[in-house]
Parts: structure tokens; sequence; C-alpha cells
């Protein structure tokens, strides 16, 4: 049942752009590490992209893009599904962030279960610029450190890449930001590669068509309802009517730990 409802949710989410608004010039990846549940400190892991056009960057997750594209490939051939199904059930992030540089704004497109939601952000960073340094894919980094919603961020960042941005919603410092984590490390973010463009590739707008759009502060209550009781959620949020019968307990959780406290 998980693998076919995945599937559901799948074709449901495709399509989530519109036309071409810049042209990227950079690709920066980035292994994001992060850890759920504190007591275990279990790590996982997943892979992004920082596409950076002239005026627009794109955040997102490069695990769910290479995972969407096995799967497209497979429905065009017409092939079964459950050859693919490690692939396709493997974690990935749905979350793709848009941050407008000229016009100093962000905006959030998420989803849950299939429901698609979008908030916009405003904040500034107050970085403050340490002496220390150090090589982060061969380039010469400087520290930063910074409090940003109730944890405190360490990164490094290299001049000698002149944009002021970095991984998740990370920004404000005189040069791209290589590395960052938060004092626990429970999360992460390395980069592992950097790819600058000389052939023209689009950044597509978002199409917010069929997205709610929230605050950030109502999503984050709507995703906890959803981990405090997956089964219930289903059920009277979604509207599912099903019957579990055999097969392991989906038990109550609490919401994984987040990037932001407050």
């Amino acid at each position: 049942m998980k693998f076919q409802l995945f599937f559901c949710l799948f074709f449901i989410s495709l399509n989530c752009e519109s036309q071409a608004v810049d042209s990227i010039k950079a690709k920066i990846f980035y292994n994001y590490y992060y850890t759920k549940d504190p007591v275990t400190k279990v790590k996982e892991s997943e892979s992004f992209i920082l596409a950076i056009g002239n005026s627009l960057t794109k955040y997102f997750s490069y695990t769910k893009y290479k995972r969407d594209s096995i799967i497209e490939e497979t429905a065009r051939k017409g092939q079964s599904f459950e050859s693919i199904s490690h692939i396709a059930l493997a974690n990935s992030s749905a979350t793709i962030i848009y941050r407008d540089v000229l016009d100093k704004t962000m905006s959030v497109a998420t989803e849950l279960v299939g429901d698609k939601y979008s908030y916009p952000e405003e904040f500034n960073f107050s970085w403050k610029v340490m002496a220390d340094t150090m090589l982060v894919q061969g380039y010469h980094c400087q520290k930063a450190v910074t409090d940003f919603r109730g944890r405190q961020y360490i990164a490094w960042f290299t001049s000698s890449i002149p944009v002021s941005t970095g991984p998740w919603k990370f920004f404000g410092l005189p040069g791209l930001i290589m590395s960052v984590y938060d004092t626990d490390k429970y999360f992460v973010f390395e980069c592992s590669g950097i790819n600058f463009f000389t052939t023209t590739e689009d950044i597509f707008s978002m199409d917010v068509k069929g997205y709610t759009i929230t605050t950030r502060e109502r999503y984050y209550k709507q995703e906890d309802l959803y981990y405090q009781d997956p089964v219930e959620y289903l059920r009277n949020v979604k509207g599912y009517n099903f019957v579990i019968t055999g097969g392991p307990e989906i038990k109550k959780r609490p919401a994984p730990l987040r990037l932001e406290l407050n």
C-alpha cells in the first residue's frame, strides 16, 4: 500500500514550475547531513543543488531530482515500478527555496502528503566574521557565526566566489557559503562540487496553481499534526477511507528536529 500511495502522490506533484525567468550561471552541489532524533543521533543524508542565476537562486533536492527522472523514464518506457522501489521510497525533500537577490524576497515551496504549500520569508542574518580560515573544496574560506531562529550556526565562506548566498536559507556573507552547520552538528551542509555554466540553462519560476499560500508557522503546525498521528491525519485531514490489517503498527511520533526552533 505504501508503494502504491507513493506513486499516486508522485504524479500529483509533477509540473510544479511554469516559465523561465533567469539563466543559471553556476550550480553548487551540497551534501546535507541531518539528525531527526536527538536521542539516537542517527544521521541521514541527502544531496542538494543551489542554482545561481543573475538575480535568482533556487535550492532543491538533487536526490529527488534524480529519483523523479528515473521514475518518469520508467513510466515512459512502460516498465514495472517494482524494480525501482528502493529508489522511489528513498528519503528526499520536496522543498524548493527561491530567492530574488534584487527584490530581497524569498519563497518556500513544499509538500505534505501530496498537498502543496508555499510561504514567503522575510529576514536578514546578522553574521559575525571571524579571523579563522580553512580550505573547502580547494577554496580559501573564512569563518562566520550567526544566531538564527533558536540555533547558532557556523559558516565557512569564500570571497573567491563573490555571490552572497549559500545552502538552504543562508545568505548575507561576502562570498559563497561552502560549509555551514549548527553548534550541535545536528545539521551539516558541505559543498561537494561546483559547476560553472558556459551554456544556457534556465531557472523556472514556481507555478503557484494548486498551492496553498500560508505562513511558516502555520505550515509547521500542519506538519506537526501529521507526525503526531499519521493515520488520523490521512483520515481526518486528507479524507482517506481505509482499514489497516496486519503489518507493523504505525506509531505516533514527534516531528523531526528542525533547522529552526522558533
